[in-house]
């Protein structure tokens, strides 16, 4: 997919015959930056404990490979992402219910650091 394939006006809410929203408009809109502040630094601090957890076998299992491990973690996160967030998608469609799987995401991360706490 080309840049020449994104149709900015209807990513920025056009439809049809309309106006798309200005950008500069967005940026004003404070529950949309509340919503990218919080996801931006969701995956901030998701993005560190895999390696956290590759360097902690690394410590623990003298034995281990820890490249393979550390790819081992990722895929297995990544993969379980993927099933996740089709099911999301699911419950979404049919409930609408986008504040509690949000949340749900969110409560998630800290869930996940202690799973992975020694």
């Amino acid at each position: 997919m080309g840049v020449k394939q994104i149709d900015y006006d209807r990513a920025r809410g056009a439809h049809n015959n309309e106006e798309s929203i200005p950008l500069k408009d967005l940026l004003k809109c404070m529950p949309l930056l509340a919503f990218g502040l919080v996801l931006f630094f969701f995956h901030f601090s998701s993005a560190a404990i895999l390696p956290l957890l590759g360097q902690s076998a690394g410590d623990e299992f003298k034995n281990i490979n820890t490249t393979l491990y550390t790819a081992m973690t990722v895929l297995i996160a990544q993969s379980s992402m993927i099933i996740m967030a089709v099911i999301a998608l699911k419950v979404i469609n049919k409930k609408g219910a986008v504040t509690a799987i949000t949340l749900t995401a969110l409560a998630a991360l800290p869930v996940r650091a202690l799973i992975a706490v020694k």
